[in-house]
């Protein structure tokens, strides 16, 4: 695997272009596997992370997670020592987050657990700005797809907490914007109560989730704990968000740009007009002659699983788990 990136950076965040060139072919060592009428899996090595299928009208999707145990080799990401904390700690504020970035992009590249495949990725930063309620990202909607550093936004971390491996992702108004947990929260281990401390201390490294559109939602990757950790003391953690996306060239039409300029020219000599402020100028003319490509993204996953492989999986995961009263609604696909 070759990686190339290239930092990013402006007034909406700040992020790595990650270019990852492998054979395609390859798949990593954490993939979505899809098959028919909609099943999808999320694996690891041997273990499936969960199991998901959109409803039939598309109002949301059933995410099933059996919070399986995870062993060293199948985490993505190592568990963070205080060596890595005390190494970026000398680092401004968006230095350090720039720092943590790398780390993870570097982590991922050398898991045999990643999820990184060939293409293009971004690894952008979203901060809470007023509490653990309303999360806004640093990134201004209003940038809209074309630029690198906007994008989905995490809106709903409490999902993330659940001890419930039945989660249900509401897409009817915006898509869902949740955080979705791979493992059960912790309570009372030494791990949390030292993320604790690093959390109060302001030492807690991002969290890192993968934006998986298949969901409209988002799974934490790394930083389970240190989420736990972040709510028992009410701060806010910062987030590094990964998604695969696929760039679509935009070539403005000349005559459509010309007549804009002329409009906007005689709107400007009309006497009595009011003219326009030069926001909205400015606005009308970085749309008509605005040549950067869409960004769409992507979630690519492996057609390997067959339906009765997963209706077979989820209805005995469901009636072990207690869960029977909903499996006819899973298996068919209704809300």
């Amino acid at each position: 695997m070759s990686i190339y990136w290239q930092d990013l950076e402006g007034e909406d965040g700040l992020g790595l272009q990650v270019q990852i060139q492998t054979d395609p072919s390859v798949k990593p060592g954490m993939y979505l596997q899809s098959g028919g009428n909609s099943r999808i899996r999320l694996v690891t090595g041997g273990s499936i992370r969960f199991w998901a299928t959109p409803v039939r009208d598309y109002g949301g999707v059933w995410v099933i997670k059996p919070f399986a145990d995870w062993s060293v080799s199948e985490m993505p990401i190592s568990p963070i020592r205080s060596q890595d904390i005390e190494a970026r700690q000398h680092l401004s504020g968006l230095e350090q987050v720039r720092a943590w970035i790398r780390f993870y992009v570097d982590q991922l590249s050398h898991s045999q657990a990643g999820f990184l495949y060939a293409g293009r990725w971004l690894f952008t930063h979203q901060q809470r700005q007023h509490g653990l309620v309303d999360w806004v990202s640093r990134a201004d909607l209003r940038s809209g797809q074309r630029s690198r550093l906007a994008g989905p936004m995490v809106s709903d971390l409490k999902p993330a907490t659940s001890t419930d491996p039945v989660c249900w992702l509401d897409w009817w108004f915006s898509g869902s914007g949740d955080l979705v947990n791979l493992k059960p929260p912790e309570t009372d281990s030494g791990r949390l109560k030292w993320w604790r401390k690093k959390v109060r201390a302001g030492e807690a490294p991002p969290i890192l989730v993968w934006y998986l559109n298949c969901l409209d939602a988002f799974v934490l990757v790394d930083g389970h704990c240190r989420l736990q950790a972040c709510m028992l003391e009410n701060v806010p953690p910062d987030l590094i968000v990964a998604r695969s996306v696929l760039e679509i060239p935009i070539t403005p039409d000349p005559l459509t740009q010309s007549r804009i300029v002329a409009s906007l020219s005689r709107q400007k000599d009309r006497p009595g007009r009011k003219p326009m402020s030069v926001d909205a100028l400015n606005g009308v003319l970085i749309s008509a002659f605005d040549n950067r490509p869409l960004i769409q993204t992507v979630s690519r996953s492996w057609a390997t699983l067959t339906e009765s492989s997963w209706v077979s999986e989820v209805s005995n995961f469901l009636t072990v788990s207690g869960h029977t009263d909903i499996i006819t609604r899973v298996i068919n696909r209704e809300d």
